[in-house]
């Protein structure tokens, strides 16, 4: 369905990783980008978000982790932005 140099985008289980790698390689996806999101800075990731082309070369870049949550429950600053409950600083 994607067109050369296309992009498709997921959100995903960490630990499913290596099934979507293996997934991509079988219909010609190059995995792009991948960033883990973590519920907060004390858990491991419990989502991953990741970005793939149709045969866009090989490189791959490992986003900065985002945290969802503050150790007080609240959303972080970042998660504010996505959500436009912060303005841009």
């Amino acid at each position: 369905l994607l067109k050369p140099g296309g992009r498709f985008y997921m959100i995903h289980r960490p630990e499913r990783l290596k099934d979507i790698i293996l997934g991509f390689e079988k219909n010609k996806l190059t995995p792009k980008r991948i960033r883990f999101v973590y519920p907060n800075i004390h858990k491991a990731p419990n989502m991953l978000l990741i970005e793939a082309s149709k045969m866009g070369g090989d490189f791959l870049k490992f986003e900065p982790p985002l945290c969802a949550y503050n150790d007080d429950g609240s959303y972080s600053d970042e998660i504010n932005k996505i959500y436009g409950l912060l303005g841009d600083e």
